[in-house]
């Protein structure tokens, strides 16, 4: 038999995709010694896979080779004597291979052709439901895996084997020591994901939905690969099957390893209403495992989240502008905020990088979160009043002075800040719109610090008139006072329309006649 894998092996391919494990698997048929004694053959094929599998000086190949001639050697073994005890030695021994394997999470990746080749054997083979297992769930996760990459890098459909529709996932629950070796494999996957949306860059970000875009960088007129959504959307098929199921509990490794690889699988390339239904329903099975945490997961999740957030290479853009990790963002803010043990200084923590964010469905998420803290933080006064200011420091740093959108939302924000009723937050966020003035003189900015005079409470009007009067004499034109009228004309409180009124006529009365002395 030695000789056999020796001779396979020298014409197999270096690393076996799935589409080679079935030809490999022909060729060991036709290759496959025919003897009156097949009992003989079968327990040498046995000593063979045994052997290639638990010795390190056997090489992956040679146990993947193993593995297929103990199983041709059991279909032949099996076609002429239906049941016999080198029939349940053959059992026991792909059983006991698997559950030692899954034990070892180490040992368990998608780069390994015997995990891969085990979970095509349980895939494909007639005869699997007798060497099936608890921990076969976890070569079952390596192969359908495997197959859903290898379109995902070839771009091509796989011929003769095609995908299940369903995994018995029920192992999971009742043998969390596979947790491990599972999220072991996600991690490989959220890697291959990475890397297929990174090669497309661009062209995705082409085919995003413009509403989700505060603005794009270089694109082409080529488009995606074809089968690039429809691979996305089976990997979060997939993963969602494995979170699906009623865990008592779940380890914090394995949940962290899944949210990475929805949170790239999920990002809404433009596909069908099935691949939308199935990331909505995805995400929505995340946002509820969050709510059964105990802080210690927590905890674990959390320090997870942010080494995957922080982590980048050279060839990704500033996370101001990357789509991807945006939405990941916007993914992993989506569910911690479903913990209720979660501390809230580590959620404005990361909330903070989406202010600013060209992904506009982070940056409106991050909005609603960062204006729910400042106002109904449980902290003390003084911290939430830090928070804001931060916030709002963030905010006018990002600033697009022509973009309606984050005009629209500081917007917001000041409004929340004047219902805060903190002065020094209120004053504070009016410097810093003023510095941001100074360096770029938008009259959209001009136009927000004058209608903060119209809304600020009385403690505050004299020192917010101050600011407008300080710009107003500091502009080399008349744009300043136009501003004032114009803004001071619109909508505003009775009272405080007269005291704006006899301000500006008196404010122009000193600053014309100077403008005038300058041109």
């Amino acid at each position: 038999m030695e000789l056999l894998v020796a001779d396979l092996a020298a014409t197999a391919p270096a690393a076996m995709d799935t589409q080679g494990l079935n030809d490999v698997l022909d060729q060991v048929r036709a290759k496959f010694p025919r003897t009156d004694n097949v009992s003989s053959s079968l327990s040498e094929s046995l000593n063979l896979l045994q052997a290639a599998w638990t010795d390190r000086k056997y090489r992956p190949n040679t146990a993947t080779l193993a593995l297929l001639l103990a199983l041709v050697a059991i279909e032949t073994v099996e076609s002429t004597h239906k049941a016999s005890r080198e029939l349940e030695e053959a059992w026991t021994l792909l059983r006991d291979l698997q559950t030692t394997t899954a034990s070892q999470p180490t040992s368990v990746t998608m780069h390994s052709s015997p995990v891969v080749a085990f979970g095509f054997a349980l895939a494909t083979h007639p005869l699997s439901q007798s060497f099936r297992c608890p921990a076969s769930i976890v070569f079952d996760v390596a192969f359908e895996f495997t197959m859903v990459l290898e379109t995902l890098t070839t771009d091509s459909e796989l011929s003769g084997i095609a995908p299940r529709s369903n995994m018995d996932t029920s192992a999971l629950v009742s043998a969390p020591f596979l947790h491990q070796p599972v999220a072991a494999l996600l991690h490989d996957v959220s890697i291959a994901a990475e890397n297929a949306l990174y090669a497309q860059f661009d062209l995705i970000a082409e085919q995003a939905s413009s509403s989700d875009l505060q603005e794009c960088g270089t694109h082409s007129a080529r488009g995606t690969k074809p089968l690039l959504a429809a691979a996305l959307a089976a990997i979060t098929a997939l993963t969602t099957a494995l979170v699906s199921c009623p865990f008592p509990s779940i380890d914090a490794t394995f949940l962290a390893a899944a949210i990475e690889v929805i949170s790239w699988s999920s990002f809404p390339i433009h596909g069908s209403s099935t691949e939308s239904n199935a990331r909505a329903n995805a995400l929505k099975i995340l946002f509820r495992l969050a709510g059964n945490m105990s802080p210690s997961q927590v905890h674990a999740v959390v320090a997870l989240i942010q080494a995957a957030l922080h982590s980048t290479t050279t060839r990704t853009p500033p996370l101001s502008h990357d789509v991807f990790r945006g939405h990941r963002l916007h993914v992993y803010l989506q569910f911690l905020a479903q913990v209720p043990q979660l501390d809230m200084d580590v959620l404005f923590e990361l909330a903070l990088h989406g202010v600013g964010h060209s992904w506009t469905p982070l940056q409106q998420y991050t909005h609603r979160i960062l204006r729910a803290l400042m106002l109904h933080h449980p902290g003390a006064a003084t911290h939430t009043s830090e928070m804001g200011a931060v916030y709002i420091r963030r905010m006018v740093e990002t600033l697009h002075p022509n973009s309606k959108t984050e005009l629209k939302d500081l917007a917001t924000t000041m409004g929340v800040v004047v219902m805060h009723a903190d002065s020094a937050l209120f004053r504070f966020a009016v410097l810093e719109l003023y510095d941001k003035w100074l360096q770029d003189r938008s009259t959209h900015v001009a136009a927000l610090v004058v209608e903060l005079v119209k809304v600020a409470h009385d403690a505050n009007l004299h020192f917010t008139m101050q600011v407008v009067e300080k710009m107003a004499w500091k502009d080399t034109s008349t744009t300043m006072l136009d501003t004032i009228y114009r803004v001071i004309s619109g909508p505003c409180d009775a009272s405080r329309r007269v005291v704006l009124v006899e301000w500006f006529l008196g404010l122009q009365t000193q600053v014309a006649p100077a403008l005038q002395s300058r041109l």
